[in-house]
């Protein structure tokens, strides 16, 4: 997946608001998960409150 791509899926994941708040940590996590697809989708189910 493109960068761009992992990001979108977990924006759906966590929302627009939480991902727009956080851009920075919110790159990082795609960084993190080698911008594989099933790992920020688990990732994103594990998130935590704001």
């Amino acid at each position: 997946m493109t960068a761009e791509e992992s990001l979108a899926l977990l924006t759906r994941r966590l929302g627009a608001a939480r991902v727009g708040a956080e851009p920075e940590v919110a790159s990082a996590i795609v960084e993190l998960c080698a911008r594989l697809p099933l790992a920020p989708a688990i990732g994103g189910g594990h998130e935590l409150p704001p």
